[in-house]
């Protein structure tokens, strides 16, 4: 069963818990994403740029700023040139995990 909460985060009940979304972030300040339920277990994440025209960047990369936990990510993001800002995409799930 999937579900929606009103941030746009999706979760699956009883099966394996995923939860994604996107965030503004002007380069250099790191943002902490909190989610709305804890995940049971540290989850596996990812982070990418979205360089389609939600700023003016033309390349760079997020990461982020320590490991993800059961409640919360920071991300922060680098680009080449001045200091934009971009829509980053990050997905979190539990699956894999024992």
């Amino acid at each position: 069963v999937l579900t929606t909460d009103s941030n746009g985060l999706i979760s699956c009940v009883n099966l394996v818990e995923v939860k994604s979304g996107v965030v503004n972030i002007t380069e250099g300040a790191p943002v902490t994403v909190s989610f709305n339920s804890a995940f049971s277990s540290n989850p596996y994440c990812t982070v990418s740029v979205d360089l389609s025209g939600s700023g003016s960047a033309t390349e760079g990369f997020a990461w982020f700023t320590n490991a993800p936990n059961t409640t919360a990510i920071t991300i922060k993001w680098k680009d080449t040139g001045g200091v934009y800002t971009e829509n980053i995409m990050w997905i979190c799930t539990d699956a894999g995990n024992p």
